[in-house]
């Protein structure tokens, strides 16, 4: 369903919405932020949000990505990149210490002149995915075309409707060939609770 996101009053087309498909960014005003939130592990939020980090900023975004994950993976990518890489953009690991400065924190980014906050958070229901999600402007919910992501996305789903956050899923890692079945009932589940994010997302293969 394209349509209006829930709690915003924006659509998937608005030229003020933050739209994560990566070749077409499009941002709320300045100083907006997203989160990556799902109760799955393993369904790309890092890689989305790095992904979507690169392409804001190569459409001229001045971009902090924060990575509330203990795992690091955001922040070491950030490390591993060139520092001359031609899209600039700043990568910070986020203790759980801070969370309750965070809407501190991102006043202090948006003072800094960042348009945008990316969030990354942990594949798990804990207090930093919960802190975040009330913290962003959209939450972005990606999920595999498989029974289990669905039943997990879902989940994460209702309490961000609830919270009055704005909401839309992302399906990721769907098979590559064209018109897959397991894709597109995937596709139609989502679309029955929310927005669902186009185009899909593919899977790697090579």
């Amino acid at each position: 369903m394209a349509g209006d996101i829930r709690g915003t009053g924006c659509s998937l087309t608005s030229p003020h919405l933050l739209f994560f498909a990566p070749t077409n960014i499009r941002t709320f005003e300045p100083g907006a932020a997203g989160a990556f939130v799902t109760q799955k592990g393993g369904s790309g939020k890092t890689t989305l949000a790095a992904c979507v980090a690169v392409a804001a900023a190569g459409s001229g975004e001045k971009v902090i990505a924060l990575d509330f994950d203990l795992q690091g993976s955001l922040t070491r990518w950030g490390q591993r990149r060139a520092a001359n890489s031609p899209c600039k953009i700043a990568i910070e690991q986020f203790e759980t210490a801070r969370l309750g400065r965070l809407g501190a924190i991102l006043h202090r980014l948006d003072d800094a002149g960042f348009t945008l906050a990316i969030f990354d958070t942990p594949g798990v229901d804990s207090e930093a995915a919960q802190v975040v999600a009330g913290a962003a402007d959209l939450c972005l919910l990606p999920a595999r075309p498989t029974v289990f992501d669905i039943e997990a996305v879902a989940d994460t789903f209702r309490a961000a409707y609830f919270g009055n956050r704005g909401a839309a899923f992302i399906l990721n890692q769907c098979p590559p060939t064209p018109r897959s079945a397991r894709a597109t009932d995937a596709a139609q589940k989502l679309a029955q609770l929310g927005v669902l994010a186009e185009p899909m997302i593919a899977a790697r293969i090579d």
